[in-house]
Parts: structure tokens; C-alpha cells; sequence
């Protein structure tokens, strides 16, 4: 069994959150790690339960940190039942828009689920950095949150302008060299926006653009080459 002490104490450089709050500035952030049962997971109980839990959440709450999401907002299910299936908690859901209300609320679980929704109030980001089939592929998300304590939190994308030779060299720099010699015999050349698209991480267009399709390894390095440029893209 764990020592849940020590794994506390091991976690020196961050703020573990676990139905427990903090502030930063005058920003308010919850956490909470508790999801609806499934097998034997770890922080799981029955969805008849999980109400109480969401209880505690703070009324001041502005940025909201769960696990999983509510039901409706990143949660399809996409393995074998029928598309129309949601694995969220509507009770989640209906604290967060009838009494909480935060301006931002952020979980993962889901991967499937992947990506940015609004409804007028809260921004619900399902941040699950891999895929289905739990490879890394999925892009960070980047969120502005105003400090005004009112506005709404609000995406923030990426702008890549280097030209056709500062593409070379940025994947020269970074070791990229499997990638680099597509790029190299690929013309026209490809420039920043060609590869950093603003919503989206091109990376199937870039596969048929550069003729990787038999290369597997060059695939692989290619996804993560695209994952950090679009990091390294964010003003």
C-alpha cells in the first residue's frame, strides 16, 4: 500500500489539491480528485455519492480543478457504445453551472473528450494531454484568465512566423533529424504557419505533404516535433 505521507512529501516544487483549496493573487482554485466508479481506480465512488462531495467546492471558486468532467462537457465516450454516450457527472455538472460558476474549470479523464467548450459563464477545458490509445498527441491548451475577477477566461493560440529556412534550423537545433530530411526534400518549403495551424496541430496534412506514410518512426517524431513548436509559439 502507499504511503500517502510520503508521496505529499515527495512533492516539493507544486500545490497538491485534493478537496482542498488555494489562492494565488486573488485568484481562488480547487481541486478535487474524485471521479464515478469504474473497476478499482483509484478516488472512485458511486455517482449516487459523488453530490456530497461536490458540496464542498467553494461558492467563490474561480478556477475549478477535477479529475473528470461533468456530464455534457468532454465526456463522450467513443469504445464500443453508441456515440451518443456521455461518462460525465451531471451532479458535477449542475453544481458547477447553477451554484459555483467558476470561470474556469479544467479536468481530463475523458481523452476522447479532448478540447475547449463555453457556456456564457464557465470555459470547460478537457486537458488530456494523450489520445485513446494513451499516446502524448494531444496539444497543451494555453487559457488567459482576466484579472478582474469577472471576465471570462478566454483561449489563447499559438502564432508561428519563422520562415521556410528558420523552420529548417528550429528542427536542426532541436535534433529533429528524421523530420528535418523530409523537410529538406519537400518543395515548396515549409513555413511556420504551415505547420503551426491556429486550432489544430496539422499533423496527418504534414504526413501526405512530406510522403511519411511508411515511416513510422519518422510519424512518431514528427507528432512530438509539432507539439513542442507549438509550445515554443505562444507569445
Amino acid at each position: 500500500r502507499l504511503d500517502d505521507q510520503k508521496a505529499r512529501g515527495a512533492l516539493t516544487n507544486c500545490t497538491y489539491l485534493q478537496d482542498s483549496s488555494c489562492q494565488i493573487e486573488d485568484t481562488n482554485i480547487y481541486g478535487s480528485p474524485w471521479t464515478p466508479e469504474y473497476h478499482c481506480w483509484a478516488f472512485n465512488l458511486p455517482r449516487t455519492d459523488l453530490g456530497r462531495v461536490w458540496d464542498n467546492i467553494p461558492d467563490d471558486t474561480d478556477v475549478l480543478i477535477t479529475h473528470g468532467p461533468p456530464l455534457g462537457r468532454g465526456d463522450p465516450h467513443s469504445r464500443g457504445i453508441k456515440s451518443s454516450a456521455r461518462l460525465g457527472c451531471v451532479d458535477l455538472l449542475q453544481q458547477v453551472q447553477q451554484r459555483i460558476q467558476p470561470r474556469l474549470h479544467v479536468f481530463g479523464h475523458v481523452h476522447s473528450g479532448y478540447g475547449v467548450t463555453f457556456d456564457g459563464t464557465t470555459l470547460f477545458v478537457n486537458a488530456s494531454a494523450v489520445s485513446n490509445d494513451f499516446a502524448p498527441r494531444n496539444p497543451c491548451i494555453v487559457v488567459d484568465l482576466p484579472k478582474d475577477g469577472i471576465s471570462p477566461a478566454v483561449v489563447v493560440y499559438p502564432v508561428c512566423e519563422l520562415s521556410e529556412e528558420e523552420i529548417l534550423d528550429w528542427f536542426r537545433r532541436n535534433e529533429y533529424h528524421q523530420v528535418l530530411f523530409y523537410l529538406e526534400d519537400t518543395l515548396p518549403r515549409l513555413r511556420g504557419d504551415d505547420v503551426v495551424k491556429t486550432k489544430d496541430v496539422p499533423f496527418m496534412d504534414l504526413v501526405d505533404r512530406l510522403r511519411m506514410h511508411r515511416d513510422r518512426d519518422g510519424r512518431e517524431e514528427l507528432c512530438r516535433a509539432l507539439l513542442h513548436l507549438r509550445a515554443d509559439s505562444y507569445g
